[in-house]
């Protein structure tokens, strides 16, 4: 899930560690569709670094990957939830980096759907105050909505890489950790 849909709780508790520990790093990964409405309070709380997935550059591409979006009890779909999604992952970049956060973006590249507007989406989020991009390959999952996608080669990512280099330096050392990951890669 996204740590922005519970978060009061996810609040919470970093203050409470934040309280015992003065010195802790905090990085919350979102897919940026709440990040407008809890920007100023991640950044009260500590929160240093943001990671928003940012799949899509157009609504027509963003709807066929997002499915819907549930905001402010109303459930979206299709272009509406393309549109929401989209405003508000460029929203709360925005709002993120005039705060002084680090904005880094993932982008989960998926051939034949969305691998040839990734420069768009570079171009985008670098307006918006992103630092840093992590261009991640597929994983395709069976049961899933990209089972049937085929998982882009290495060769491919770093050639999205390269090319997207001038535009946003570019994460190059990821390990799919996506947003499970606890500690430093070097650990």
């Amino acid at each position: 899930g996204d740590a922005l849909a519970n978060a009061d709780a996810v609040l919470e508790t970093l203050r409470n560690i934040r309280a015992i520990d003065n010195d802790v790093l905090f990085c919350i990964s979102t897919n940026g569709l709440l990040l407008p409405r809890y920007a100023e309070a991640l950044c009260g709380a500590g929160v240093s670094h943001i990671t928003v997935t940012v799949n899509a550059a157009t609504p027509e591409t963003a709807q066929k990957i997002y499915r819907y979006a549930d905001y402010d009890g109303r459930r979206y779909t299709r272009a509406e939830a393309a549109r929401l999604i989209l405003q508000n992952q460029i929203e709360g970049i925005q709002k993120a980096a005039a705060l002084g956060m680090l904005c880094k973006v993932n982008i989960v590249a998926i051939p034949g759907l969305n691998t040839g507007e990734i420069p768009a989406i570079m171009r985008r989020v670098k307006d918006a105050g992103a630092s840093l991009a992590n261009i991640m390959p597929l994983i395709p999952v069976e049961h899933t909505l990209f089972e049937n996608f085929p998982r882009p080669a290495h060769d491919e990512i770093a050639a999205l890489r390269a090319e997207c280099e001038p535009i946003l330096p570019q994460m190059t050392h990821c390990r799919h950790c996506r947003a499970d990951a606890a500690g430093m890669l070097c650990d």
